[in-house]
């Protein structure tokens, strides 16, 4: 994502949909994803779930700094 962010306009906004996981099952922790995108220089700005009945899938908006 930081290749990405050079690319992006200052304020530019990204969103991330995935579901928890341990990333053998198609999905990656919510916590483990805001750590790699804050240390690629985004900031969440935004969370949602989604209405799934399991409850695991998340919508994540993040911001360049």
């Amino acid at each position: 994502m930081k290749a990405v962010r050079a690319a992006l306009r200052p304020g530019a906004k990204v969103g991330i949909i995935d579901r928890n996981g341990n990333g053998a099952n198609h999905g990656l922790n919510h916590d483990v994803v805001v750590k790699e995108m804050a240390d690629a220089g985004y900031r969440l700005v935004g969370t949602y779930t989604l209405t799934k009945a399991d409850g695991q899938d998340y919508f994540l908006i993040f911001q360049v700094q």
